[in-house]
C-alpha cells in the first residue's frame, strides 16, 4: 500500500481514513528519525491487513487480520518544529517499552501529535508534537519483514 496526502488542511474524512489505516498498529518510537534541515520526520510502524466489511455513505467499517503484520513507514514532510517527550525511563511508568501498543495520532490544522499513553495510569510514555507548514503525509509498506 502507498498513500500520500498533501494539502492545506486536514478534513474530517482524511483524518478518519488515516486513523483507520494505522489503528491497532505498533509504532516504533525508538527508530523515529527527524531531519531538521530537510523538515522530514519518519516513523516506522507495523500495521495489520485490513478489509472493508461494511460501507456506508460517509464511513466504512473495517476488520483487521492480526495474523498479517505489515511493516510500513510514515513520512511527514514540511516539519517546522519537532518536540519530543520521552518518559520511557520514568520508574512510575510500568512496562514502558520502545514498541508501543495503542498509540494515538491527532491532527489539528497544522499540528500533528503522535504518542503513547500508559492506559492504566493515563501517563504519557512518549509523544512527538510536530508543527507543519502544510500537510504532506505518506504511508508506505516496506519490503522487509519484521519478526
Amino acid at each position: 500500500m502507498y498513500l500520500r496526502v498533501k494539502g492545506d488542511l486536514f478534513t474530517t474524512h482524511v483524518v478518519y481514513e488515516l486513523g483507520r489505516i494505522i489503528d491497532h498498529g505498533v509504532l516504533h518510537f525508538g527508530a523515529m528519525k527527524y531531519s531538521k534541515d530537510e523538515g522530514i520526520v519518519s516513523l516506522p510502524i507495523v500495521r495489520y491487513k485490513m478489509r472493508a466489511v461494511k460501507k456506508m455513505l460517509f464511513w466504512t467499517a473495517y476488520k483487521y487480520d492480526f495474523a498479517v503484520r505489515i511493516p510500513a513507514l510514515v513520512v511527514i514532510r514540511n516539519v517546522m518544529s519537532c518536540v519530543v517527550e520521552n518518559n520511557f525511563n520514568d520508574p512510575t511508568i510500568q512496562d514502558a517499552r520502545l514498541w508501543s501498543w495503542g498509540f494515538f495520532v491527532d491532527f489539528e490544522e497544522r499540528l500533528v501529535s503522535i504518542g503513547s499513553i500508559q492506559e492504566v495510569e493515563g501517563k504519557t510514555c512518549y509523544s512527538v508534537n510536530l508543527k507543519v507548514s502544510e500537510i504532506d503525509i505518506e504511508i508506505r509498506d516496506q519490503q522487509e519483514r519484521i519478526q
